[in-house]
């Protein structure tokens, strides 16, 4: 992230594909463009959309109403940073490509939670400068008061946003400082222990791998 994420960058991914951006596109070209903003309807984002957004779904939304539908899960958050470790892995030459990437991307899951007793954030990370998290806040701050002005200046708005922002700035914006890691707990002994640089590759039974009590089922991948 931190040698991808560059001034040029941010202001390029704004001035195209920014919600703003995608919002102006849209009115030059139709009547009526609305706004549906996910973080002032609730809990029941599907309910919303379908009574508030959806011209003319009167039925529709009295059905979704009555029925008492519980709103499906399908912004459920996955960490990505084992499937990372797992490829940079695998083009360091520590994994070869007799076992799959998605076992070991298990594996590497099962050795920092089961083994080291850590979690995904405990991994030595590398971060955007500050001065550019300033720009995309900046950036940030300026579409949402243009898009959504009354949210913006309401109770959840601006300050909601800056905290949520703050959180994000040291996770979503780091990836796995990869150097330091191959230097921490028997690392590299491990990874090459699933096959590469002489290791053997490891094809037993693979027990389930939890999030937040949830499976996390990902399709097999090819490296």
């Amino acid at each position: 992230m931190k040698s991808w994420l560059t001034r040029d960058k941010i202001n390029d991914l704004y001035n195209t594909v920014y919600s703003t951006a995608v919002f102006d596109r849209y009115d030059a070209v139709f009547d009526h463009v609305s706004i549906f903003n996910m973080h002032d309807v609730g809990g029941d984002l599907v309910g919303s959309f379908i009574c508030d957004q959806i011209p003319n779904a009167t039925h529709a939304c009295q059905k979704w109403k009555t029925n008492n539908i519980q709103p499906p899960n399908t912004n459920r958050a996955v960490v990505t940073f084992y499937d990372e470790i797992a490829q940079a892995a695998y083009f360091e030459g520590y994994i070869s490509d007799e076992i799959s990437r998605d076992e070991a991307r298990k594996r590497i899951q099962q050795h920092q939670e089961r083994n080291l007793k850590l979690t995904a954030e405990d991994f030595p990370k590398i971060c955007a400068e500050d001065d550019l998290m300033d720009l995309v806040l900046d950036l940030s701050l300026k579409a949402e008061e243009k898009m959504v002005p009354e949210f913006f200046h309401g109770n959840l708005g601006e300050t909601t946003l800056r905290s949520e922002f703050e959180l994000y700035a040291d996770t979503k914006f780091c990836s796995v400082d990869y150097d330091e890691l191959w230097k921490r707990n028997g690392w590299v002994g491990f990874l090459q222990s699933l096959g590469g640089n002489g290791g053997t590759s490891s094809n037993g039974d693979i027990e389930p791998i939890h999030v937040n009590n949830e499976f996390i089922e990902m399709e097999e991948e090819k490296w």
